[in-house]
């Protein structure tokens, strides 16, 4: 282990390729050649805290999960935003998705993924700036269960 000039440990922890990583969505292809930008997946539960009267005790009520999907998407090749609304738009049949990324190098390989599960289509977006005059979709899926193994 190294010390670096600001005397802090510095120790080489391994590589992985940022190309691995895959998108499937729902009955979708997958997302080569979509020019995704961005995903952001939140998954929350509510928790609250009851104190009780005259006593140092307090306790942790478990509440509801709730979850969200964004996904930007850069106007290319494939159009994935227009096929996940349609896949997921209707609320009466819900679809799922998988978020997909390998880490390591050659034979130390281990793939990760995120099942997101119940999901439909709750908001749209489309924005351009003057700079790079690139059509930016954005989209946000109601995500109703997430695992990952």
């Amino acid at each position: 282990m190294a010390r670096d000039i600001y005397n802090r440990n510095a120790e080489y922890g391994g590589s992985f390729p940022a190309d691995m990583a895959t998108l499937t969505f729902g009955k979708l292809a997958n997302s080569k050649g979509a020019v995704v930008q961005q995903l952001n997946l939140n998954y929350e539960q509510a928790v609250s805290r009851l104190y009780e009267i005259g006593s140092p005790l307090f306790y942790y009520v478990h509440g509801r999960t709730d979850g969200t999907l964004t996904l930007q998407q850069v106007l290319g090749p494939s159009d994935i935003v227009d096929q996940v609304i349609r896949e997921f738009g209707d609320i009466c049949s819900p679809s799922s998705l998988q978020i997909s990324a390998t880490t390591g190098c050659k034979v130390t390989r281990a793939t990760k993924t995120i099942a997101c599960g119940d999901c439909v289509a709750r908001q749209f977006g489309a924005s351009m700036s003057s700079d790079n005059a690139l059509l930016i979709k954005s989209m946000q899926l109601m995500v109703g269960w997430v695992a990952q193994n």
